[in-house]
């Protein structure tokens, strides 16, 4: 039986740039600008999630201990003010021909055609002198186990994770799913 442990820790506010993964593979720095950004976050958290087997003794039903079966990190944001050319670039749709809807299809949901993004969230602390820029690698919008997607709690400020995948590329070796890097402004 396993057992899903989350810890979240909130990061606060920032501006969350993507663009797809392969663009910017073999960079272990910051490379996205501000044309890439999506906004700024109402809020943002980063998640680590693992995953426990419970080992149990043959004669006795309490546990006796437990063994990691998997790991992973994400980020969870809030866009303020995000509109359908976000999404619909977030979704695979071309921004340039969006009217008022965005379709969805299997395409979309497959787990081998999901878009793969690196994500940056570059916060600026209040002395407004130093940041702190989180680079995950390899990301997918959609969990392919989980069609939870898009929670809208209201139109214009829309909530959605970004779960890392493991980087296989030197460049990130011993840091496969991503660094974090502290800086001046």
């Amino acid at each position: 039986m396993t057992k899903p442990d989350t810890s979240n820790i909130l990061l606060g506010r920032a501006d969350i740039r993507v663009a797809n993964y392969l663009s910017h593979i073999d960079n272990i720095s910051p490379v996205l600008g501000s044309a890439d950004s999506l906004g700024q976050t109402q809020d943002c958290a980063l998640n680590n999630i693992r995953e426990f087997e419970v080992i149990r003794n043959f004669d006795s039903p309490a546990p006796i201990g437990r063994y990691l079966t998997d790991f992973g990190i994400g980020i969870a944001a809030t866009i303020l003010n995000a509109n359908i050319y976000i999404l619909a670039y977030l979704f695979g749709s071309d921004p340039g021909n969006v009217t008022d809807e965005i379709r969805l299809s299997p395409s979309k949901f497959s787990p081998d055609l999901i878009k793969k993004w690196r994500v940056e969230a570059e916060f600026v602390y209040p002395n407004k002198e130093d940041k702190m820029v989180l680079i995950l690698p390899k990301t997918s919008l959609i969990n392919p186990n989980s069609p939870s997607l898009v929670n809208m709690d209201s139109p214009e400020n829309i909530s959605f994770e970004f779960d890392q995948e493991e980087v296989e590329n030197s460049s990130w070796r011993g840091m496969e799913f991503g660094k974090i890097i502290f800086d001046k402004v």
